[in-house]
């Protein structure tokens, strides 16, 4: 867990937060029932803001561990709508439009910039790992 620790943002989202650092990093969660007692006091929990926050903190660490799983999917729609707009524009008008290439090109830089960000998260969890030996 240590590891981990410089993750962990002030707030709520702690357990949520360190489950997915040991989730994406292969380790095993075991799920412990415990029993809740009445809680004394108001809730401090906003459904809008906090939810907010909760999808950007698993957004943020999926970015941290595991880029490719952002970018990927995105350059992969950009690029087929690319695709298939510059098939529909050469059909249409026998050209491909600017916005096209646009697109495609996009898309391309999308997933480049999703390998960097691989290269740089499986270079800090090999320093993660050797800070372990």
């Amino acid at each position: 867990m240590l590891k981990f620790l410089h993750l962990l943002p002030d707030g709520f989202s702690c357990v949520s937060t360190m489950t997915l650092a040991f989730l994406m990093n292969g380790f095993n969660v075991l799920f412990i029932p415990c029993e809740y007692r009445p809680r004394i006091g108001n809730s401090k929990f906003h459904p809008i803001k906090d939810t907010y926050n909760y999808i950007l903190t698993v957004i943020r660490m999926v970015m941290y561990f595991d880029p490719l799983r952002i970018f990927m999917p995105i350059s992969i729609v950009i690029g087929i709508l690319g695709f298939l707009k510059g098939i529909f524009d050469f059909f249409l008008t026998g050209t491909l439009q600017e916005s096209d290439i646009v697109l495609i090109l996009f898309s391309i830089n999308l997933a480049a910039i999703g390998v960097l960000g691989d290269m740089l998260a499986r270079q800090e969890k090999a320093k993660i790992l050797k800070r372990d030996e």
